[in-house]
């Protein structure tokens, strides 16, 4: 079970990757398909850390919890963030936090010769890590192109939107122009 469920975590890290990659690259609005994906990935990395600490003590018990549960937090405040829902910064501080921590304690406090033979955990760091950074660094206006790629009216209305979430005329303005651009690639994929 172990060996499925670890490579199960790596197939979801490359369709994750996947997806983001073909958001970005603008070829198919694909983002939806990110909330189950990253869901299961967050669970996914939460239980294996679990299963990692069983039979260990003191700090080689704690550095795989730290781990899973920074990485599940990353993975979630990522989420977040790519679906433009609010909350996402917290959950990112954290958890980036507690995967530096983690990989720290690695490295300084227990054995590093056991990190560095440990190829998946470095991937895993290096993955946590790196989506932590990207998306704690992502603008409003990032955020806006990758959920709205090739739609520059409604990018403009979300980031109105975003600036002032207050403002009912932005609000409105908003959804009327997202209708909008609905509407035309309807008529235009049919």
């Amino acid at each position: 079970m172990e060996k499925l469920l670890s490579k199960l975590e790596w197939v979801l890290w490359a369709l994750i990757v996947s997806i983001v990659s073909i958001q970005l690259l603008g070829w198919a609005k694909v983002n939806q398909l990110l909330i189950p994906l990253c869901s299961l990935q967050g669970i996914l990395l939460f239980s294996l850390a679990g299963r990692r600490a069983g039979g260990k003590t003191g700090l080689q018990k704690a550095l795989p919890i730290l781990e899973g549960m920074g990485g599940a937090t990353v993975v979630i405040g990522a989420l977040f963030q790519l679906m433009a829902w609010p909350g996402h910064d917290p959950m990112l501080l954290v958890g980036t936090a507690a995967v530096l921590m983690g990989l720290g304690a690695k490295l300084f406090i227990a054995k590093p010769q056991d990190f560095f033979s440990d190829k998946p955990s470095q991937l895993r760091y290096v993955l946590l890590l790196s989506l932590g950074l990207f998306s704690l660094l992502m603008t409003t206006q990032q955020v806006a192109v990758f959920l709205f790629p090739g739609q520059e009216k409604v990018q403009e209305a979300f980031i109105e939107l975003r600036e002032n979430p207050q403002d009912t005329v932005a609000l409105e303005k908003y959804w009327e122009v997202k209708k909008e651009a609905d509407s035309l690639s309807k008529v235009n994929g049919k």
